[in-house]
């Protein structure tokens, strides 16, 4: 195997690993809609 796959392919994994990731912390915490555009909107809620 040459140099470049090798690395594609741990670019790869690397990519599909922190989407898994980001997938099961989106699905155990589940962020209400519209929170981010609030907290642009409106940065201190003081």
């Amino acid at each position: 195997m040459s140099r470049r796959t090798r690395r594609f392919l741990t670019f790869v994994a690397v990519v599909l690993t922190v989407a898994a990731v980001l997938t099961l912390a989106q699905s155990r915490f589940p962020a209400e809609p519209g929170a981010e555009q609030r907290a642009l909107l409106q940065p201190d809620p003081r």
